[in-house]
């Protein structure tokens, strides 16, 4: 049976009041979207039974700039529509005199693969949040792809471009969890170097005793 399963966790946030006199109603939108960016329409579930949806909400906690949500949601995302793929987080406040009205003011991003052909690595990532207003338009994602996600991504960025259309929010941050159960990806960089072990044959050895080390270290945690 073939299964590619991502398992993700928001886990909390911590946001600036930005002028307000009283903390804000943070809500999370959460996309899945493709290599040219189209959003992935049915792949976010609730649970077993529940029909797939084009995107996800999280709750709102009132009056939070630092809300906990832990709320965990299924992306059964197709193998073939994995790479080059990324998720999208976008932070609204949500107006209690207003009814109904939500400001965007923010997102966050994550690709699904790093450039090795390795996964998002099962553990909590924190993401930088990038400002944003509600008449901002997501149609050319290509304007923050280049851009790095996170504070590991940054250090292995060699250059940004001198005038960034999406600042980052120095103050702000969003931390995520991830948990991946396939039968086709991994995020063993030496488990996918052997499975194209016909690229570099010579390397072999190499990589199997790298392999038997790290297997030896499992065994004895």
């Amino acid at each position: 049976d073939i299964r590619n399963d991502l398992y993700l966790t928001l886990e909390r946030g911590d946001f600036e009041r930005g002028g307000k006199s009283v903390q804000k109603n943070i809500e999370v939108t959460v996309y899945v979207l493709y290599a040219d960016g189209e959003i992935l329409k049915e792949c976010i579930s609730l649970g077993s039974g529940e029909p797939p949806l084009p995107e996800h909400r999280s709750f709102v906690l009132y009056h939070n700039n630092s809300p906990r949500w832990s709320e965990v949601i299924k992306l059964p995302i197709p193998v073939d529509r994995f790479r080059g793929s990324h998720l999208r987080f976008e932070f609204r406040h949500c107006s209690t005199k207003d009814k109904g009205e939500k400001k965007l003011f923010g997102f966050s991003f994550t690709p699904l693969m790093r450039e090795d052909g390795t996964t998002l690595s099962d553990e909590s990532h924190e993401l930088y949040v990038y400002k944003c207003d509600e008449n901002t338009l997501f149609s050319n994602h290509a304007l923050y792809l280049g851009l790095p996600c996170c504070k590991e991504d940054f250090n292995s960025c060699s250059s940004l471009p001198s005038s960034l259309v999406f600042q980052r929010s120095a103050k702000e941050n969003f931390w995520i969890q991830t948990q991946l159960s396939s039968t086709k990806l991994t995020q063993n960089v030496d488990l996918l170097a052997l499975l194209k072990w016909k690229a570099h044959p010579d390397r072999v050895m190499d990589i199997l005793g790298r392999l038997r080390h790290v297997s030896g270290e499992e065994i004895v945690k």
